[in-house]
């Protein structure tokens, strides 16, 4: 009888305080892992164009204003938002910024409407304006909330 007590509580106890120990830092790795994705294609991009390795990812790190996470997550909203455009062309867009050493602010208007006018040479019509216009606002956010982060 004590016995089964006994397990009874050791399961129940395993259960209760399972939650409050700290688990490994497997997100941590998997975040790092896939921050820089599209800031490596870019620089990949400007390799493949003939620039060296080093001076690749500098410039593509100063063009995105060295926050690669806020990037990436900036990135992950317009490949949601807009059906248009795919990781290719937000890859391209950044390379072709950066060879230039132009800025590249995704939380910004004017970036969003050149990003889709790059990859379509169109006039945008009053639909897609509009849904740019909130995707800069919820990618303006993310860049607040990573700032005070």
């Amino acid at each position: 009888m004590n016995n089964k007590i006994f397990i009874i509580t050791v399961f129940i106890s395993n259960i209760a305080f399972g939650a409050v120990i700290a688990l490994p830092n497997t997100l941590k790795t998997v975040t790092v892992k896939t921050t820089n994705r599209v800031a490596q294609k870019s620089a990949e991009e400007l390799y493949d164009r003939g620039l060296d390795s080093s001076v690749a990812t500098q410039k593509v790190q100063a063009s995105l204003q060295n926050d690669m996470q806020t990037n990436e997550i900036m990135v992950q909203n317009i490949l949601t938002s807009v059906t248009a455009l795919n990781e290719n062309d937000i890859i391209s867009f950044i390379a072709n910024a950066s060879l230039h050493n132009n800025k590249v602010d995704l939380s910004s208007y004017e970036t969003l409407i050149a990003l889709v006018q790059h990859k379509s040479h169109t006039l945008l019509d009053t639909s897609l304006r509009l849904e740019l216009e909130k995707l800069s606002d919820a990618n303006e956010r993310v860049k607040k909330m990573r700032t005070l982060a």
